[in-house]
């Protein structure tokens, strides 16, 4: 089956996978990073260029294990698992006169892969626009296969406020239907315009509007079968669109959407992982007929991604 990606729910085959690597650098504060908890943007301004693993190398073992344990996991379901990296020193020296940092954690947000298109996206923060160099080596050989249209979003300038960003953590999509968020922090109304004129009329890309404090709609909304959905409803800024009235909505709150509470990965249409603090979410979706499998995701989850923006769908069953 060639890479394709027809929803969020298909039977999951391959996957790439986020990790913790040894020398990753913790990113310096930049403008326009306020959204991060103030715990962070003091960390980010102390610690900023330093490894993690010598910043705080509790919980970037931490992280490093629940990253591995997700890996594995998959794994053992018979699922395929790619990890990204490592970066020649060039391409972790790339904008660091810019923002300090390198780290591979979030696969989700440099590629997307919808139908059978793969889009490298444009990131806004220029500490994560080096992370594509480390997800190219697993797609080059994949793309021998055929069937597959590849391509990239214009560059934007080192400017955090200038050019076109799509950021997959923005994406959430049911065949021809295509949702991205849109808070300021990520993709942009720009971005937004070039997805669609990429895609093509067959595709239908609405924009949900997003609180200017929410980063992306993952972290607000997701899609679990072809009726089923898990929504933040005080992350959401403006009107859902009247394709998704179809759907019935679990309602996260807002102390549980801050902790991304609905962030989950679908394996198939009737099961999904999900971080193990979530227990009252759990218990909806399993009310709802959902088979769960919980991992330990907190310490991650800080970082600002759970086990959503940790993986990057590149087979699933149409």
């Amino acid at each position: 089956m060639e890479i394709s990606a027809y929803n969020e729910w298909g039977k999951l085959r391959e996957v790439i996978v986020g990790k913790m690597e040894d020398d990753a650098i913790m990113a310096g504060w930049y403008e326009g990073m306020s959204f991060f908890p103030e715990k962070w943007q003091d960390v980010m301004k102390k610690s900023g260029g330093m490894k993690y693993f010598d910043a705080e190398p509790e919980m970037a073992r931490t992280v490093k294990k629940q990253m591995d344990n997700l890996a594995k996991l998959l794994e053992e379901r018979g699922i395929i698992v790619h990890r990204p990296g490592p970066l020649l020193p060039e391409e972790k020296s790339y904008l660091t006169d810019i923002q300090k940092g390198y780290g591979l954690y979030f696969p989700q947000d440099p590629i997307l892969v919808i139908g059978n298109n793969i889009i490298e996206t444009s990131l806004r923060f220029p500490v994560r626009r080096k992370e594509i160099y480390a997800l190219r080596p697993i797609l080059e050989p994949l793309l021998k296969e055929g069937g597959v249209k590849y391509a990239a979003m214009p560059k934007s300038s080192p400017c955090i406020d200038k050019g076109m960003f799509v950021e997959g953590g923005d994406l959430q999509f049911d065949g021809y239907d295509v949702y991205v968020g849109c808070s300021g922090l990520a993709s942009n109304e720009a971005g937004i315009r070039w997805l669609q004129d990429f895609l093509g009329p067959e595709y239908r890309v609405h924009t949900i509007k997003l609180r200017e404090d929410i980063i992306h709609l993952d972290g607000a909304f997701g899609l679990i079968r072809q009726d089923l959905g898990i929504m933040c409803p005080e992350f959401i800024a403006g009107e859902l669109p009247k394709s998704l009235k179809k759907y019935e909505f679990i309602h996260v709150t807002e102390e549980e959407g801050h902790n991304l509470g609905g962030n989950v990965l679908c394996l198939d249409d009737h099961t999904l992982i999900i971080d193990e603090q979530h227990e009252r979410i759990i218990s909806e979706l399993k009310k709802r007929g959902e088979e769960i499998i919980t991992i330990p995701y907190a310490v991650t989850a800080t970082y600002g991604g759970s086990v959503h923006c940790s993986i990057n769908c590149l087979r699933r069953d149409p």
